[in-house]
């Protein structure tokens, strides 16, 4: 029997949709089911597959923890959209394992694949992912060094679907991953660290660590291992 791993993506961004789609397919090794969280279907052009589906409407004003928190916060009605809408634990509730994919993140196509293994041994595992990275500047390709002072990082990681905080904080716009991260370790459960799964994009359109505000002194390797196809695939202005 195949493993099916929920992959949870969060997007305002419709000009990122066919890159975050190739980090999704590439995964080997498991099969995948996607829950995207983005703006009305219609207005942010995504085209829905049979294994995807729209899990909360995803408004231009609102954070991540909007979306994910108790839905108060959302004008346009958290919940008449989709049924599955009550947060993380609801969304993947079907699924043994999940993992987050930011719509501008490089995943390897194996990280799905060697954190569920290392999962299926040791049933006492709850996340298998990596704790240092690089920012790779999509202008030039070079890269920026970081190790994540919180052990883990949170959208180059995979999940057991157990112990897991229900939601994000609704009352967070910015780093409500690292919320939800620090409250799932509060838990302190058992994670394993492998190497070299996830990569940041830099570029005019983030979030935190914008394109104009870090350095880029590590040179081009980290950035070679985003092959070329997946390069014509970041939007440019």
């Amino acid at each position: 029997m195949s493993i099916v791993v929920a992959c949870l993506v969060c997007t305002n961004r419709p000009e990122w949709e066919p890159f975050w789609r190739h980090q999704i397919a590439k995964q080997r090794g498991v099969e995948t089911v996607t829950f995207v969280d983005a703006r009305p279907a219609k207005e942010a052009n995504i085209a829905m597959k049979r294994t995807e589906l729209l899990w909360k409407v995803f408004n231009t004003e609102m954070s991540c923890g909007d979306c994910h928190g108790d839905g108060s916060n959302n004008p346009h009605g958290i919940g008449t959209e989709c049924q599955a809408c009550d947060g993380i634990g609801t969304v993947t509730s079907a699924f043994d394992y999940f993992a987050f994919f930011d719509d501008d993140d490089w995943s390897d196509m194996d990280r799905l694949a060697i954190g569920v293994a290392y999962m299926q041994r040791d049933p006492n595992i709850f996340a298998v992912g990596s704790r240092d990275s690089h920012f790779v500047n999509v202008r030039t390709r070079e890269s920026r060094y970081y190790e994540a002072p919180e052990g883990i990082i949170f959208n180059g990681a995979v999940f057991r679907n157990r112990k897991i905080p229900p939601s994000f904080n609704a009352a967070l716009t910015v780093g409500e991953d690292t919320a939800w991260l620090q409250a799932w370790q509060a838990n302190k459960p058992t994670y394993i660290i492998t190497p070299g799964q996830h990569l940041w994009l830099s570029h005019e359109r983030n979030t935190t660590n914008r394109i104009t505000e870090h350095a880029f002194e590590d040179g081009q390797l980290a950035g070679k291992r985003i092959s070329e196809e997946e390069w014509s695939l970041i939007p440019h202005p």
